[in-house]
């Protein structure tokens, strides 16, 4: 029993020698948790309650004894939070929390659960740690925020740190130049120095500060200036190389610029035109400018170590100037605005001003006079003037047109010139001494109260002041006067403020014609209803204004219809009474919050604020009605006219302002295309309406294609079905677009849109002027051709400029007109019968030649040909290229081959596809003339002919 309780004894020994043994504080307390044992460090971590720590005590009195000894109360309490939430979970082992004293110590626990009971709570003091992490943080910052590139690299030069600094001057970022070698950064004139540098560190030297240069990233030379300190390990042995780098680029363009504006400034000095000169303490004269020289009429040797007194003669013997000139150098003052007149025996008498202060010398050794010498004598002369000027001035005051007030500093009358003593009703004797109110009584048109008092706000704030533009003078017998006036201060020659002068005059007129022009702005001038820039502001009002407020308005867009007719018939002076008329008619249908408007031309606008589609529907209708009533009489004839309305709700899913004109605008046209004098509402995804806006939008493409040159040429070739033909090139030219994406656009997708609204002619004239310049630029291809259909459409045939334009052409161009056919649609040819027969014929004389296109697809074709003068007929491809599958296609080519042949017509078939296609048109089946089409080759860009 006994060796078993010495052995425990010992084994109590041993534990507690490894315990006080142990570098960290070591605790351990029961399930009870009160403190079994712990260590001397355990203690030393609370040096202010260590007395109290002894076995037994309870975790809860060490924390009250800390809470009362002001030691680690933050510490003991979340302590204690975290040793209470280890109870309720024993199973947590190894938990581990560091905190921060109050005296700034930092104190890791790691706390360890016995099981059965109890647990083992190991600190440690890692103050230490956490500031050595702490100045390893504070280095990385110094070094990743340094101005100055810090690189880090072996002693062969290996690349192992890169901070921001060296990314900003070398163009590197770290990812491209760790591991990398130095010599990255070194120009290839500049490589041999590198090892010499690494040798030299290696051997423990630092090298200071040094100039060289270094390539960037980017190729280009930088100046910098390198450090290089040798890395140490902890025995004391070279292991690296850090290296800090400033660019000096731009110190080195800056002493550039320096110098530069050292030369420029010495140049300056000897170039300024005025004298100066600079004596020492005995006024002997040091240096003087070129400008001296030549204005005294010496020689520099003249004044080499003269006394400044006695130069030219003692030119400069003027006591005043001696006397004060002699003060300065002691007193350290400074000679200002000296002057005096001295008759020079050189050049006569002056005036002159002069300017002294005392200067040193670049080493700081000697004080100098820099004396600055001025000839005012014509300013003396001008001021002089000027005061004779003063009196002209006042003469002047008294006979110009505005109304001049003076006033002193306090703001009370001194003078008025006799304009201002007619307006305001006031003599200048009675004026005299009083308050400017008084003299000057203004107000604000608009709301009849007093206008503030400029002379007033120009003394409060020293400046220029402009009263707005509604200011009303009150004249002292109570007539009006629209004015318009300044008010500026009157200063004297040190600055300071002696009063005001008031400048004002008669506007009544020229305000009542600006009313007028603006008026004029907003308004029609033929028939006095709101313009279309005023429409479109009020409009655009409405609709910010709807989109905050669920209201509903309307929009009314009236077009009138057979206007053109009157216009025709009766002129311009007719047409313009009508348009008057009408909107005199008009206006009293609408309600006076409506907003009526001549959008232009014959188009009118009618904006129905807080009216809903029903409402404006029925007073579209009243409109419709008092237009198709009206009978308009004029040279003993009477006119009756319709118009088209297309009518469009304003509601908070509208879109802008543009948008909603453009709707109106497409439902009133969509009016026009059903029958005209009637109304048409717009709704959104009407078949209708989607269909014209698809061919308006068209007209702004077209448009834009125009402006921007994105039309562009295609030839397809047209060739003999059997035999040779007549020799040369013969071949169509079509027509494409390029849309916004570069992509090419046939015909078909926009020309309906530009006959529709009359775009077909411009693009015509495009055509012709494009083809034209290219045969009269081309003229190898010009020699070679024997002919070039260029198609037109059917509303340039009665476009009397357009035949002006091609007879032009051909003057201009040298082109020979037996070279060139039109081609036009049957469909045009029937439906401008009469015009397109007289426009073959006028150019059919020159030598021209003409194709019916798309033959056999009009309804009269055979019986308008024998009337058309034209030299092929083009066979309509769906005929053509339905011979082999339609015993009706091959039919009709076969009729029109004949009858054509019968007119001594030469035929063309077209959408000739493939071989098979053409074998068929020849002599022995049908006898067609030309083939054309992707059997025969694809049309491909005119470029590609050169």
């Amino acid at each position: 029993m006994n060796d078993t309780n010495n052995q425990a004894r010992d084994k109590r020994t041993v534990l507690d020698d490894v315990i006080e043994s142990m570098t960290d504080g070591f605790a351990l307390f029961d399930a009870a948790d009160r403190l079994v044992i712990c260590n001397a460090q355990f203690k030393a971590l609370y040096p202010k309650i260590c007395e109290s720590i002894v076995p037994g005590v309870h975790f809860d009195e060490l924390v009250k004894f800390a809470e009362e000894r002001d030691e680690v109360v933050q510490l003991c309490a979340t302590e204690g939070g975290a040793l209470s939430g280890s109870r309720s979970n024993p199973g947590a082992n190894g938990s581990r929390t560091e905190y921060e004293t109050r005296d700034g110590r930092w104190i890791e626990i790691r706390d360890y659960w016995i099981e059965g009971g109890g647990r083992i709570s190991v600190r440690a003091d890692t103050t230490e740690r956490k500031r050595s992490e702490e100045v390893g943080r504070y280095f990385t910052s110094i070094v990743e925020s340094s101005s100055e590139a810090i690189i880090g690299k072996t002693l062969e030069g290996e690349i192992l740190s890169w901070n921001a600094a060296a990314e900003r001057i070398y163009g590197y970022t770290a990812d491209e130049v760790l591991g990398k070698n130095v010599m990255i950064l070194v120009p290839p004139d500049r490589e041999s120095e590198v090892p010499h540098l690494l040798g030299r560190v290696r051997d423990g030297e630092r090298i200071k500060e040094f100039e060289t240069v270094r390539r960037r990233n980017d190729g280009a030379l930088i100046d910098v200036s390198l450090t290089l300190s040798p890395i140490r390990d902890e025995s004391g042995a070279v292991t690296g190389v850090s290296t800090i780098a400033r660019d000096n680029t731009e110190r080195k363009r800056s002493e550039e610029r320096l110098e530069a504006a050292r030369v420029y400034s010495e140049n300056i000095v000897e170039t300024v035109r005025e004298p100066l000169i600079v004596l020492d303490r005995s006024y002997r004269v040091v240096w003087a400018n070129q400008s001296f020289y030549d204005f005294f009429e010496v020689e520099p040797e003249e004044t080499e170590n003269a006394l400044f007194f006695e130069i030219g003669n003692r030119q400069w013997n003027n006591p005043e100037l001696r006397g004060q000139l002699e003060q300065i150098l002691p007193s350290r003052t400074e000679l200002q605005d000296l002057v005096f007149t001295q008759d020079f025996p050189s050049i006569g008498c002056k005036t002159m001003h002069l300017n002294a202060r005392a200067i040193q010398e670049r080493d700081g050794r000697r004080r100098l006079i820099l004396l600055t010498v001025e000839d005012i004598t014509e300013r003396k002369r001008a001021e002089e003037s000027l005061f004779q000027e003063k009196e002209r001035a006042e003469v002047t005051l008294k006979s110009i047109g505005d109304a001049v007030i003076t006033t002193d500093a306090q703001g009370y009358v001194q003078y008025l010139n006799p304009v201002a003593e007619s307006l305001t009703g006031w003599v200048v004797d009675e004026a005299r001494g009083q308050s400017l109110e008084r003299v000057f009584h203004i107000i604000d048109e608009r709301n009849r109260e007093r206008a503030p008092d400029p002379v007033a706000q120009c003394l409060s704030e020293n400046r220029v002041t402009v009263l707005g533009n509604y200011t009303i003078l009150v004249r002292r017998d109570g007539e009006e006067f629209a004015i318009q006036d300044s008010a500026a201060p009157i200063r004297g020659r040190q600055g300071e403020l002696l009063g005001v002068v008031l400048v004002f005059s008669d506007e009544t007129e020229a305000r009542r014609m600006a009313q007028q022009i603006a008026h004029q702005a907003t308004h029609d001038a033929l028939t006095g209803l709101v313009n279309r820039g005023e429409f479109e502001q009020r409009l655009r009002r409405v609709l910010e204004a709807t989109r905050s407020r669920e209201v509903e308005h309307a929009l009314c867009y009236l077009d009138l219809d057979q206007f053109k007719v009157i216009n025709d018939t009766c002129g311009h002076v007719a047409g313009d009474e009508l348009l008057r008329q009408l909107g005199t008619l008009l206006r009293a249908r609408v309600s006076e919050r409506d907003t009526l408007a001549r959008l232009g031309g014959d188009e009118f606008g009618v904006l129905m604020e807080h009216c809903p589609l029903k409402q404006a529907r029925r007073v579209a209708n009243v409109l419709r009605e008092a237009v198709e009533e009206f009978r308009f009489a004029w040279d003993g004839k009477s006119f009756s006219i319709g118009v088209s309305i297309g009518l469009v709700p304003i509601t908070a899913d509208s879109e802008g302002m543009k948008e909603v004109l453009s709707a109106a605008d497409t439902a009133c046209y969509t009016a026009k295309d059903k029958g005209r004098n009637r109304i048409h509402v717009y709704r959104v995804g009407d078949a209708e309406l989607v269909r014209r806006r698809g061919e308006m939008q068209w007209v702004a493409r077209i448009n834009r294609a125009i402006e921007e040159d994105r039309f562009h040429l295609c030839f397809q070739p047209i060739v003999p079905v059997e035999g040779d033909g007549e020799g040369g090139d013969h071949y169509e030219l079509l027509l494409r677009m390029r849309d916004e994406e570069g992509r090419s656009v046939r015909p078909g997708s926009f020309f309906p849109a530009a006959e529709r609204y009359d775009l077909a002619s411009k693009i015509d004239r495009w055509v012709i002027r494009t083809a034209f310049e290219w045969l009269t630029y081309h003229r190898e291809q010009l020699e070679r051709l024997y002919l070039c259909e260029i198609n037109l459409s059917g509303h340039s045939l009665g476009d009397t400029n357009f035949l002006k334009l091609v007879i032009h052409q051909f003057d201009d161009s040298n082109i020979p007109p037996q070279k060139i056919c039109f081609e036009v649609t049957e469909t045009a040819a029937i439906a401008n019968f009469t015009n397109a027969t007289q426009f073959m014929q006028t150019l059919k004389g020159l030598g021209c030649r003409f194709a019916l296109d798309d033959f056999g697809s009009g309804l009269s074709s055979f019986a308008y040909l024998k009337n058309l003068p034209v030299d092929f007929l083009k066979i309509d491809g769906m005929f053509v290229k339905g011979i082999f599958e339609n015993p009706i296609d091959l039919a009709v080519v076969r009729s029109i081959n004949e009858i054509g042949q019968a007119m001594g017509k030469r035929t063309i078939a077209e959408f000739v596809e493939n071989e098979s296609i053409l074998e068929k048109l020849k002599l022995g089946e049908i006898g067609v003339d030309y083939a054309q089409g992707y059997g025969i080759g694809r049309p491909r860009p005119l470029e590609e002919m050169a």
